[in-house]
């Protein structure tokens, strides 16, 4: 916190105590110590060894007394008391943040930040635009510190000169966020078809494309986490769309997911009829968010196409009468339904297959392609 100095223990970090006060007064407390290793920058606190706690403890106090701060020493503290105290400061940490975000965000250049990664504790953000000195420092200093981030997969920056910082997932820094435009995320208008008990939620477009999606915050790092590239290497941007009741939903067009999941995902053996031991996941997955009646219309509609519609004539620009939004070439489509039901063939779920025989190419040779079929009880 900006008007806060905490001394605490610091567990883990090879150190016996922590510090943490505002950066206008960290040239004071390097003059405490007469040799360097005696503390250690671990963002974003200040370790200092057992033997400097009394000169720290006097200096705080001293600091606290002239600039009008609040002191916290959690070192004599029962375990229980001292967490007590540490979710209280968290929390007004947290709120801190929060409003500082909000602030500084609206302020950024447009295109000047690309969403990176999301996890349930926090959102990666990197800078890909210079920002004036005063401007950046601001940014930095409501972004969370990376010392309060937890340890997480790697990922890349696209670019040497880009700056990363986090934020938390919070609604109402995901609100601001909606206003803007940058890099990897998208807001989509749509319209609310349908919602379930157990929070999915279908919508349509203005041109009537189905998505599928949940509140923001129930998704993200949930087992039906749809884009957590951990267990999907789905390459779709990050979209959220305004709900009921100012609910943001994580979104995706299901076509353009289906088509994703097809050519990333699945592996060339599943467009045999052995199912592999992972399919079961894509199965919870149709049922968690009830595409199965999306799923088999949408199936069955590229299995009756004629390759006219399924081809476009360039880029992706579609022949007349063509299916909507269908962005397959004939070998795509097939491909597309064959691995994506045969992921569902064979494992334990309401799904069976039955085979039916159409016309996919423009020599009209048969082709044995794999359609869905809800089982009968």
């Amino acid at each position: 916190m900006k008007d806060t100095i905490v001394i605490c223990p610091a567990r883990g970090k090879g150190y016996a105590f922590a510090i943490s006060f505002p950066r206008a007064l960290v040239e004071g407390f390097k003059a405490l110590f007469q040799r360097q290793d005696d503390r250690a920058w671990q963002n974003p606190l200040w370790c200092f060894k057992r033997s400097s706690l009394p000169d720290v403890r006097a200096w705080a106090t001293r600091q606290a007394q002239e600039h009008i701060l609040t002191l916290y020493d959690l070192t004599e503290l029962s375990k229980a008391q001292r967490e007590q105290l540490e979710a209280s400061i968290w929390q007004s940490e947290y709120e801190e943040h929060i409003a500082a975000m909000v602030e500084v965000l609206p302020r950024l250049p447009a295109s000047a930040l690309r969403l990176s990664h999301r996890w349930p504790t926090h959102i990666v953000l990197d800078l890909q635009t210079y920002l004036g000195r005063p401007l950046f420092d601001q940014l930095t200093q409501a972004a969370l510190p990376s010392g309060k981030v937890p340890r997480t997969s790697y990922t890349p920056l696209q670019s040497s000169s880009d700056s990363r910082c986090y934020a938390a997932p919070d609604q109402r820094i995901l609100r601001v966020l909606m206003d803007m435009h940058f890099r990897n995320f998208s807001v989509q208008a749509l319209s609310l078809v349908h919602s379930f008990d157990n929070g999915a939620a279908h919508f349509h477009d203005q041109e009537k494309r189905h998505w599928f999606g949940a509140p923001h915050h129930t998704v993200i790092g949930a087992p039906f986490d749809f884009m957590a590239k951990a267990a999907h290497a789905i390459p779709l941007p990050y979209t959220v769309t305004m709900g009921n009741e100012a609910v943001i939903y994580l979104v995706v067009q299901a076509d353009a997911y289906l088509q994703q999941y097809c050519q990333s995902v699945a592996p060339a053996i599943v467009s045999s009829m052995s199912p592999q031991s992972s399919s079961e996941t894509l199965v919870e997955l149709v049922r968690q968010y009830h595409l199965e009646a999306w799923l088999q219309a949408h199936v069955s509609e590229l299995c009756a196409a004629p390759a006219e519609a399924l081809t476009p004539t360039s880029g992706e620009t579609h022949a007349p009468g063509c299916i909507p939004q269908t962005r397959y070439s004939t070998a795509c489509g097939f491909r597309i339904a064959r691995r994506f039901c045969g992921c569902l063939a064979g494992t334990r779920s309401d799904f069976t297959l039955s085979r039916t025989r159409c016309n996919t190419s423009r020599r009209s040779a048969p082709r044995r392609i794999i359609s869905i079929a809800r089982r009968t009880r």
